[in-house]
């Protein structure tokens, strides 16, 4: 289950909608850890909802713990942020590769991936934080991970 932040103060009960500030930068935060299989197929690690109440724009901010094994020619990771499930934009994603001299055993690193999204008055966004594995017969797994997004009102247009 995901720790959600949103500005300060924690969801639940007394969780405060994003409309009711109008007009400053909001903050919502999550965590979450796995061990999370990635396959070839995009797999979500976190997603966030925010109802902008005016015309602005979204910074998207997540990094991950991953893991991946090369026991082939090489092995790559692609990880990214995005506003549509399943699908990363070639601008937003980022790629980790093992070249084939580093096969056998685990290896790890973390990954920081960030986007710009705009967004329209009185809309619903999603977020999502997303992997996925270059290759079938690569093992990849996301470990620990948080994901923010701040969103920006513009000013009057």
């Amino acid at each position: 289950m995901a720790n959600h932040t949103h500005a300060g103060y924690s969801s639940g009960a007394n969780s405060h909608s994003i409309a009711e500030f109008a007009g400053f930068p909001k903050l919502i935060s999550s965590d979450d850890s796995g061990p999370v299989g990635i396959g070839t197929d995009y797999t979500t690690l976190e997603s966030e909802t925010v109802e902008a109440p005016t015309n602005g724009f979204c910074i998207v901010i997540a990094t991950a713990d991953f893991e991946m094994t090369n026991s082939r020619d090489s092995a790559t990771l692609i990880v990214g942020v995005t506003d549509t499930e399943g699908a990363v934009p070639g601008t937003a994603d980022h790629m980790w590769k093992l070249p084939n001299t580093e096969r056998g055993g685990v290896h790890s690193t973390v990954i920081t991936v960030h986007g710009v999204f705009h967004v329209s008055a009185a809309s619903t966004n999603e977020f999502f934080f997303q992997a996925r594995s270059g290759e079938a017969n690569t093992a990849a797994a996301a470990l620990d991970w948080n994901m923010s997004v701040i969103y920006f009102p513009l000013g009057n247009e």
